[in-house]
């Protein structure tokens, strides 16, 4: 994420440094502005509060994910191999502002994700048959977003992640593989 204002830079930088070391909500106005030495009105030019904060993180972000998923539809992936490797760098080079952004709203991360980015992962269900595994259309396009996030988040969250280009291949045999493959449990 591309912070061009130097004082807002500093702003975004303390508070993701300060949510590395204790709970958000912990976070005080004070003690961004002592780590930063910026003045109480410099803060309030830049933000209201650390909602405000959150919300410039949110907005910004999302919007280089935007480009990243518009870049990879605009080339129409053929396979979802495709689609990962287009949107996994961005997401490793944003893995700050992504770790507070789900700590802070973990209880609706999934649930926005799911809502905002939908409309890629529809396309790769257009042939879906609801016959083969006996469940309704939405219902398999919200368990694999879900996966994929999932196993995203954790990756992202490994206190050292593994580049994009070395997680790949593991990300596609974590996709591919069942639960009856990894710990031989058969739920038949």
């Amino acid at each position: 994420m591309i912070v061009s204002n130097k004082s807002k830079k500093k702003i975004v930088e303390a508070f993701l440094n300060l949510s590395g070391k204790i709970d958000v909500e912990d976070i005080s106005i004070n003690s961004i502005i002592n780590i930063t030495g910026i003045s109480r009105g410099t803060f309030y030019n830049h933000f209201k509060n650390k909602k405000d904060i959150l919300s410039f993180i949110e907005i910004n972000l999302c919007h280089e994910i935007d480009m990243a998923f518009e870049g990879v539809n605009s080339h129409h992936p053929k396979t979802f191999h495709d689609f990962i490797r287009g949107i996994l760098p961005v997401l490793y080079e944003n893995r700050e502002y992504n770790k507070v952004l789900l700590t802070y709203y973990q209880s609706n991360f999934y649930d926005f994700v799911l809502k905002r980015y939908n409309e890629y992962v529809l396309p790769y269900f257009d042939h879906y048959d609801e016959k083969i595994i006996g469940v309704p259309k939405y219902f398999m396009v919200k368990f694999f977003s879900m996966t994929i996030m999932t196993v995203i988040f954790l990756w992202l969250t490994e206190p050292i992640p593994l580049p994009p280009k070395d997680f790949e291949p593991a990300f596609i045999k974590i996709i591919n593989t069942s639960i009856k493959d990894v710990c031989d449990i058969n739920f038949s």
